[in-house]
């Protein structure tokens, strides 16, 4: 609540970040950026620090190019080319499988460039995964990384280690062309996900309490984060300790 107002609009957010309509839409499609409250009406749900804390990361891995430079694209060009998830390219420049440039003289987020030989070397993983898994499960186009940074769990593999310790469901997915593996959630294992775990950033779009208040009240009355056998896995909670308390909070 207390953050509510410094939460601007979508076309504040768009100015902080240095980003056009459609960049910033398929920023939060991917879950690359998240706003703040989920809920649709709400005219004010980007906290511009978000933003400014996505720039500032980019920023670290990017390299000043040259202007005029036709070797390099900016991300929405190259996602529109290829056919790929903004969200997929942005993650393969995290991983250090496609190079990150910075256009001189350009602020904010469309002063980001990707290398187009790299990015033509990318597989269409989003794009073109077959139509099922084996069982003949229905297969949904969601990378679980995308799922863990919608929910605010962005360390590098978070959803792989809960879920190779046995507690989240998902898929391996295997390219038929690149033999690449990545791991997937489907509808339902993000429903399953949901019915058994709260993050903080959960706790906050769903209760309406800011982050921090919902962390010192459940420290307060005892329930820890979820840890089994010593294992860390962050501020995961499980929900139906987590909850009871929550909802106390609320008016």
């Amino acid at each position: 609540m207390a953050e509510i107002p410094d939460l601007v609009g979508p076309i504040e957010m768009q100015d902080a970040i240095g980003a056009t309509k459609a960049q910033l839409r398929s920023l939060r499609e991917d879950a690359v950026l998240v706003p703040r409250i989920s809920q649709p009406k709400i005219n004010s749900p980007w906290r511009v620090a978000d933003g400014h804390a996505f720039l500032r990361e980019l920023g670290l891995l990017a390299i000043t190019m040259p202007p005029d430079d036709e070797h390099w694209e900016d991300i929405q060009a190259a996602s529109k080319r290829r056919r790929l998830r903004v969200g997929d390219i942005i993650e393969a420049a995290r991983r250090g499988d496609l190079s990150l440039g910075r256009a001189p003289g350009v602020y904010g987020y469309r002063s980001f460039l990707v290398l187009m030989a790299e990015v033509d070397g990318l597989p269409r993983l989003t794009r073109e995964l077959p139509p099922s898994i084996e069982g003949g499960i229905p297969l949904k186009e969601r990378p679980a990384s995308a799922f863990a940074r919608g929910i605010g769990m962005r360390s590098k593999g978070w959803f792989q280690t809960l879920f190779e310790a046995g507690h989240a469901s998902a898929t391996w997915v295997q390219h038929p062309r690149t033999n690449v593996r990545l791991l997937y959630v489907s509808e339902a294992d993000i429903a399953d996900f949901n019915r058994r775990f709260l993050t903080l950033t959960q706790m906050q779009a769903e209760f309406g309490i800011h982050r921090h208040t919902c962390a010192a009240n459940l420290k307060a009355a005892g329930v820890r984060p979820f840890a089994p056998d010593g294992q860390d896995f962050g501020a995961l909670f499980e929900r139906m300790k987590a909850e009871p308390v929550l909802r106390s909070l609320q008016p």
